[in-house]
């Protein structure tokens, strides 16, 4: 392979077959409670945020028709995954 050319294989495929072999009783308690907490913060910041301009200014920028419902928003406030994709 060159200095150039792309692995057959990529971070985060690798990351992704890795991850789905895992079993809950791999993980320790401690590290399952912190991503816990990490996703429990995460929505929280997402709901908080639903309201901000910079949220709707990103939901217009990516108005393209979709099924998506950002996180914290109403159903019928669907938009396509690129916009989903860059709000908090």
């Amino acid at each position: 392979m060159s200095d150039d050319a792309l692995p057959d294989i990529s971070k985060s495929e690798e990351f992704a077959a890795w991850a789905t072999g895992l079993e809950a009783g791999d993980i320790p308690d401690s590290v399952r409670a912190a991503a816990g907490n990490a996703l429990l913060d995460f929505t929280g910041l997402c709901i908080a945020a639903r309201g901000e301009d910079y949220v709707h200014a990103t939901l217009a920028a990516g108005s393209e028709p979709g099924g998506c419902t950002a996180l914290g928003h109403a159903a019928g406030e669907r938009t396509g995954e690129n916009a989903v994709a860059v709000i908090p």
